[in-house]
């Protein structure tokens, strides 16, 4: 089959009965195929709890996700050609996105129960805004916790310093869990004081800024200030291009599960990248996070609240010969610093599929 052809069958490939998304996303509220905060929360009131129910996003994850497991249901055929063909448009528009910010693209990770009112949701946000603002494009996960706080920063890049926090004094009133009503509603009330008014606003340039979430969590909905978003039913697509996109580096908070995977994840990135190409930086935030018993001994490591991973990272580093790509601190100023004189990538941002033609995988970008 020629490529027109199968390019035309893509095209009028129906959407299954019931289904409540378009394969190729497109329509109000979405930009170059990437989704906006007025296209996956179209029907949301702020100040109507039960509203979320009613909206794109929400009825996307009910038609994905079983409700007694909370996994992917069972999808017949014609369901899951269709949510492929939307993940692989997807890809196709994160890479026209990236293309168009040209520079460098550095992904923050890390927990999505982080409180709003924490010290390290703070320090997210300010990083985040600091790189935005030195020219760097920033990605996340698109959820709640330190991935909304990253998006956050990015988001206040082009608004005077004292917005942060003021920002963050209005968000800190609800968290995701328990009370997502109130996530939602406190999240509307910032950008709708930082956007005239009108919380469904396009923001800025200067704040031009991406998530990546998954409808396989969807119960996290994404967060509101995240300017594009590349929503994916699947997450193992989703995981794979979160993390290789990350041009200018990846930035690990505290979390859990999802975290270390991805800082394994580049980790491998890193240990098998082709010969000539230079390692990403990895930026571990906070030395009792990631390497306690440095500190504090057997007892302190084995806190539920810690990863000890970074030892592991760094002898995987050593026999992979990227150990200056590492990073442990406490210190903004001084990861700032060392993401910015990373000189990795001299054309610019890395799409998806440069990413995996880079490891000898083909991308036939929709």
């Amino acid at each position: 089959m020629s490529d027109r052809r199968l390019d035309a069958w893509i095209e009028a490939f129906p959407v299954p009965a019931g289904a409540p998304f378009q394969p190729r996303p497109q329509g109000d509220g979405v930009t170059d195929g990437l989704y906006t905060v007025a296209a996956l929360y179209d029907r949301l009131e702020p100040d109507n709890p039960g509203s979320w129910d009613r909206t794109y996003d929400h009825a996307a994850y009910v038609w994905f996700v079983d409700p007694a497991t909370r996994k992917p249901r069972r999808l017949h055929l014609a369901e899951a050609i269709a949510a492929r063909i939307h993940d692989a448009h997807i890809s196709a528009a994160i890479d026209r996105y990236l293309r168009q910010g040209r520079t460098k693209v550095v992904g923050f990770m890390g927990g999505h129960a982080n409180s709003r009112g924490e010290a390290a949701y703070r320090q997210f946000a300010a990083m985040a805004r600091t790189l935005r603002r030195k020219g760097l494009q920033i990605v996340t996960g698109g959820g709640p916790g330190l991935m909304e706080a990253a998006n956050l920063g990015a988001f206040l890049a082009p608004f005077a310093d004292d917005e942060l926090d003021r920002s963050i004094e209005t968000l800190a009133g609800a968290d995701h869990s328990p009370d997502r009503a109130g996530w939602l509603r406190t999240a509307c009330e910032t950008r709708a004081r930082l956007l005239g008014g009108d919380w469904k606003a396009a923001a800025p340039a200067g704040s031009r800024n991406l998530g990546i979430p998954t409808w396989h969590s969807g119960d996290e909905p994404p967060n509101l200030f995240a300017t594009a978003i590349g929503k994916y039913f699947y997450n193992s697509v989703r995981e794979d291009g979160l993390v290789g996109v990350a041009s200018g580096g990846l930035v690990f908070g505290a979390g859990a599960a999802g975290t270390v995977q991805e800082v394994f994840q580049d980790v491998t990135r890193n240990y098998y990248r082709s010969p000539g190409e230079r390692p990403t930086p990895m930026v571990f935030v906070g030395r009792d996070v990631w390497d306690p018993a440095a500190r504090g001994g057997e007892v302190f490591a084995q806190d539920p609240g810690r990863l000890p991973a970074y030892p592991l990272v760094c002898e995987l580093a050593e026999n992979g010969g990227f150990s200056d790509a590492l990073m442990l601190c406490d210190d903004s100023e001084e990861m700032v610093r060392f993401l910015e004189a990373a000189d990795l990538s001299a054309g610019g941002a890395r799409t998806l599929a440069e990413t995996r033609l880079a490891r000898g995988e083909r991308h036939d970008a929709v």
